[in-house]
């Protein structure tokens, strides 16, 4: 097999040079040009607001009778039920012992009951719900602070209670600005006329807890004004600000809060790649290129339609990330903090779609959306507290229904600056094998220590797997992060070389990363040194990963070759499954009801060494069960400094 491979590769036509993975900041300020160039479209504010409340009320009464009489079913529920307190200790029990989840889960109840009433009240329009709704907008008010336990640490006095003299902008606080001032454009005339003052301590409170700290202060973490590299809180970020200040700031100050957001914004947009690739992966999707579009959704709404991004090819890519990830109904490539399985926001993409006049992205919304329930996403997923986004779900509905459902599923695609690779056997079908690979670096957000790692798919379902990542708690963004097991190269398909990992870092990093394949196509060669994840003590000169993939046989054989500058102890390849293990000489068979994997290595080179792990998380049993397994190839070479070695996958 190995000689017939390299008699065939050949023939191969290198598509892309090879390319060390770096951070590069662009100067493109895509969202200020357009901004500055037609500010004056944003002028005539209060009847932009008006038209939006509107809106909001028709497209609402539009939604189909089950839709709305479940709407109504649940808030006639939570009307009967007790606004639950947001105590001390819950908001302390962060800091004490890392759960953040007994006070973000009232809160985010909170919320959510809040919204369910507020539809209802928008459908009914009898006020029925008024009375309990600005209950819960008391509360909101009167919550200490709007930043999240897990994030009260930007505060001067460091973790533990809100201070009460300093003010955080963080993921919560600006969730809760664009909610309430959503809140006052839908429902302030009704509040107004139980007590002025509700208006006039929304107005209040904005002020005070945002709108001043927004436009005077340096948020290091995410603003990025410093030439730091951001992630997705500066566009969700971001994007709430632009809501608070559309909604509800007036107009000596609305210009100056939207201006600051346009170029915030811009120092995320500015550090992304040509191919659009999101670094944290498709989970973290919604929530930077899905705040994106929603951004830019209410800038065009905002400016009659005059301020337009469609002409930027990298808006496009960003957006359509998603169905390149996308393997099969809800399995995605999950590296990084991403999950395997999801459900990418349907709306989203169609506006995608929508801004592009992009067919692709518009189907795949339609199949996401067929996939999610149909109508019945309304009152699950798509029901998610967040006003501006419903909005922008009620405007994608119809589209949703009468597109024609169909997910992509590209036969290949390249992310050169993210350096992932994705390829399957048949373009639009699931059928045969699918891989996911990257390069990269051990420095990218979310980060896992996995350069070089590949996952591989049988007929769209899982074989060899990402573990991904369990329920966040007070480590997993600490100093332990690579602690945590499913954090380390050793649980994911990479090599531990001399009883060394990866270690984490930004020039922890691949290089010489290629990407080739025959002018048929009908073999692909993804090719890394991934020796540069590695420190010093693993005492590797160079580790060439090539994964080359055969459409025509089925086949995926993996190709290492080494040179190590010292013999420490022997090295192990590491492949994670959920499938039952059952080992031969010279084979690995993986196999379940619905999935058979052969794996064939030489039994010369290698011992086999098969372990279990309980998941002992919620968030994993619910994707992988209670154990995933982890076959590992462990050299009988002793001694030998240089040597290759090819493990043939196949169906």
């Amino acid at each position: 097999m190995r000689n017939l491979l390299l008699i065939v590769l050949v023939v191969i036509v290198t598509t892309f040079a090879g390319i060390v993975w770096t951070q590069k900041r662009y100067d493109r300020k895509y969202l200020y040009k357009e901004f500055k160039d037609k500010t004056h479209y944003l002028n005539d504010n209060q009847n932009w607001r008006n038209q939006l409340r509107e809106e909001f009320g028709k497209n609402i009464q539009s939604l189909p009778e089950t839709v709305k009489n479940a709407i109504i079913e649940r808030a006639d529920k939570d009307i009967k039920q007790q606004w639950e307190p947001l105590l001390a200790m819950e908001f302390l029990e962060y800091k004490i012992n890392g759960n953040r989840n007994h006070y973000e889960g009232k809160n985010f109840n909170r919320r959510d009951k809040l919204m369910n009433l507020i539809l209802a009240e928008l459908l009914t329009q009898k006020s029925k719900y008024i009375n309990q709704i600005a209950n819960g907008v008391w509360l909101l008010l009167e919550e200490s602070t709007w930043t999240w336990p897990a994030h009260i640490g930007m505060q001067k006095a460091g973790e533990g209670l809100p201070d009460p003299q300093q003010y955080i902008i963080d993921l919560g606080a600006g969730e809760s600005s664009a909610y309430i001032s959503w809140i006052r454009l839908l429902l302030g005339e009704q509040l107004a006329k139980l007590s002025p003052m509700f208006v006039k301590r929304i107005d209040y409170e904005l002020d005070k807890r945002i709108v001043e700290d927004f436009l005077h202060t340096d948020f290091k973490s995410w603003m990025g004004f410093e030439g730091q590299h951001v992630n997705n809180w500066n566009i969700w970020i971001n994007t709430n600000m632009l809501m608070t200040a559309l909604l509800t700031v007036n107009d000596t100050l609305r210009l100056d809060v939207i201006k600051r957001a346009v170029t915030s914004a811009d120092n995320w947009l500015d550090w992304y790649g040509e191919d659009g690739g999101c670094d944290e992966g498709p989970s973290y999707w919604y929530e930077a290129a899905g705040r994106l579009i929603q951004f830019l959704f209410y800038m065009s709404s905002a400016s009659k339609h005059h301020m337009d991004w469609s002409s930027k090819p990298l808006i496009k890519s960003i957006g359509d990330y998603i169905y390149k990830m996308h393997i099969d109904k809800n399995y995605f490539v999950n590296f990084a903090d991403a999950a395997a399985k999801q459900v990418a926001d349907p709306t989203l993409i169609y506006h995608y779609g929508q801004l592009f006049n992009n067919s692709l992205m518009k189907q795949f919304g339609s199949y996401i959306y067929e996939f999610a329930g149909g109508d019945h996403y309304f009152l699950t997923d798509g029901f998610n507290g967040h006003l501006h986004q419903y909005f922008m779900e009620l405007d994608a509905y119809p589209h949703l229904k009468t597109e024609t459902p169909k997910a992509p599923q590209p036969l290949e695609s390249w992310l050169p600056d993210l350096q992932v690779i994705t390829l399957r056997t048949r373009e639009g079908s699931p059928e045969g094998l699918f891989l996911g690979a990257k390069a990269g670096t051990n420095g990218e957000s979310h980060n896992h220590n996995d350069v070089g790692n590949f996952i591989l798919y049988v007929n769209g379902l899982p074989a060899i797997i990402d573990i991904g990542v369990g329920v966040y708690t007070k480590d997993t963004f600490g100093k332990h992060r690579y602690d945590i097991w499913y954090m380390q190269s050793q649980w994911h398909n990479t090599p531990t070389i001399n009883g060394v990992q990866q270690k984490d870092g930004l020039h922890y990093a691949a290089h010489n990363v290629t990407y080739n394949k025959t002018e048929t196509g009908l073999l692909a060669e993804f090719k890394a040194d991934i020796a540069g994840a590695y420190p010093k003590e693993a005492q590797v000169d160079s580790w060439v990963r090539k994964l080359v993939f055969d459409r025509k046989s089925n086949v995926l054989t993996l190709d290492e070759s080494y040179k190590l500058l010292k013999f420490v102890q022997p090295f192990k390849v590491h492949f994670i499954t959920i499938l039952n293990v059952t080992e031969s000489d010279g084979r690995v068979l993986l196999k379940d009801k619905d999935v058979n994997l052969e794996l064939n290595y030489d039994n010369n080179l290698f011992n086999v060494v098969v372990e279990q792990h309980k998941t002992n998380d919620t968030k994993l049993y619910n994707i992988w069960g209670d154990s995933v397994n982890r076959v590992t190839l462990v050299s009988k070479i002793v001694d030998k400094l240089e040597g290759n070695h090819s493990i043939v996958f196949k169906v």
